[in-house]
């Protein structure tokens, strides 16, 4: 049995140290393979949730165009099937309603009041704010027509009647140059009369 045993001892000690050679190394590239998926897994997750908070932190600034944002990467995040595709479809659409807003608010910034602001849902406070305010000033433009119209007839109404007091003066000065033509004609004759009378 002693012999057996020194026999196949060494053989089995190197045996075991392959074995435990192999095991490390399996366990070792497992490791790494783990590690390298992990990496993975996390900028495929971190990635796109970087993504839309740069386009969120765009939008706080009030800037819906997302210039921090790059588009072709937002494509790729919309495009995916997981959640973090849900949650970039959902951001482009309020960037969407967003700019639609922005939109409207610039119309009206330029005098156009003729835009009609889109209410999303019964809770939608901002459309429905925006549609209150486009119709107010509507409302509000309307009263500013009708006050400007008032006066302009109320100043044709001045001018006709400044026109009839100028051609009433015009006729009452008319008339005192006749008068004082008349007194001056009698004035005359009288002198005249009084030096043929004195003579």
């Amino acid at each position: 049995i002693q012999a057996v045993q020194d026999e196949l001892g060494p053989q089995l000690v190197a045996d075991l140290s392959f074995a435990d050679t192999v095991v490390k190394s399996i366990g070792a590239i497992a490791i790494f393979i783990g590690i390298v998926v992990a990496w993975r897994m996390t900028k495929n997750i971190t990635g796109p949730a970087n993504l839309i908070a740069a386009g969120a932190r765009c939008l706080a600034l009030g800037d819906t165009r997302l210039k921090d944002v790059d588009p072709a990467e937002f494509d790729r995040v919309k495009k995916r099937g997981d959640e973090l595709g849900d949650t970039g479809r959902a951001f482009a659409d309020l960037v969407g309603y967003l700019t639609a807003n922005a939109g409207i608010a610039e119309t009206v910034s330029r005098g156009d009041m003729n835009v009609e602001s889109r209410v999303a849902s019964e809770d939608d406070t901002l459309g429905k704010s925006f549609r209150a305010m486009v119709e107010k000033l509507n409302d509000f433009l309307t009263q500013v027509r009708s006050a400007a119209e008032q006066v302009s007839s109320c100043s044709t109404q001045v001018d006709s009647a400044s026109q009839a007091l100028s051609s009433g003066a015009t006729q009452q000065a008319a008339s005192l140059e006749e008068i004082t033509s008349s007194v001056t004609e009698i004035a005359t004759q009288i002198s005249t009369s009084a030096e043929r009378d004195h003579s």
